[in-house]
Formats: structure tokens, C-alpha cells, sequence
């Protein structure tokens, strides 16, 4: 009988990891540092970070952080060295539904010949998601 090895497909992060995930991805901490920090793979931390996985979180450290709420010792010294206010403008600059509609707009343009507007290429993705 051959054993198997790696780590279970349950998530064994919380939803406050996954928020403090978010936190951190927003100040420039690596994928790899926050598979280490963390204990998950990398793709699971994607999942995190795209909105896959623990929908809302992102949503929940923005407001968290804009009431001045701290819920991981990592944010609460992220928040004393910078700002609350910067660092809920980071966060806020790294939405996962602005990410997903740049992927898509990415391959759209891979995909669409080359006098192509933005503009349509926009309405070209709403329509297709929609």
C-alpha cells in the first residue's frame, strides 16, 4: 500500500488569515514568504488572493483596517509603522475583481486584433462575463 504524502485539501487557514493574506500581499510580501508564513502552497495562497477561496476576505480587511481594527499581530505593526490610512489605500489598490478583469483584459488583447480599443475591449469583457 503506497502512502501518500503532502498536505490535506481542506483549507487550514482561517478567514482572518485570509484577510491578514491580503494585508500583507498589499505591502509586498512575496507569494513564497506567505506560503512559509502560513503553511500553505502557493496555490492555495493564489486562491486567497484572487477571491477563490475565502470570498469576502478582502472586503473584510479593508473595512477592518478603515475602523482601526486589528486583528493579527503582523497588521497591528503593519498599521503602527505606516499608517491605518496607508495601509488600507494598499489593500484597496489590490482588489482581486480589479485583478480578475485585468487577466481577462490581458488575454483579450492576445486575442483581438490590434487596432482594438480599450474601450471595446471593456465592453467585450462585461459582455462575455455577463
Amino acid at each position: 500500500m503506497r502512502k501518500m504524502s503532502g498536505r490535506p485539501n481542506s483549507p487550514t487557514m482561517s478567514f482572518d488569515d485570509a484577510a491578514t493574506l491580503h494585508v500583507l500581499r498589499a505591502i509586498g510580501v512575496t507569494y513564497a514568504e506567505l506560503s512559509l508564513m502560513f503553511g500553505e502552497r502557493n496555490s492555495r495562497v493564489t486562491q486567497v488572493l484572487e477571491g477563490d477561496l475565502y470570498g469576502g476576505s478582502w472586503e473584510s480587511a479593508l473595512e477592518r483596517l478603515e475602523r482601526h481594527e486589528y486583528w493579527h499581530p503582523r497588521v497591528a505593526s503593519f498599521a503602527e509603522q505606516l499608517g491605518s490610512v496607508t495601509l488600507a489605500i494598499a489593500v484597496r489598490a489590490n482588489d482581486p475583481a480589479r485583478r480578475s478583469y485585468q487577466r481577462s483584459l490581458k488575454r483579450l488583447r492576445k486575442t483581438t486584433i490590434p487596432f482594438v480599443t480599450e474601450r471595446r475591449l471593456w465592453e467585450l469583457a462585461t459582455r462575455r462575463a455577463g
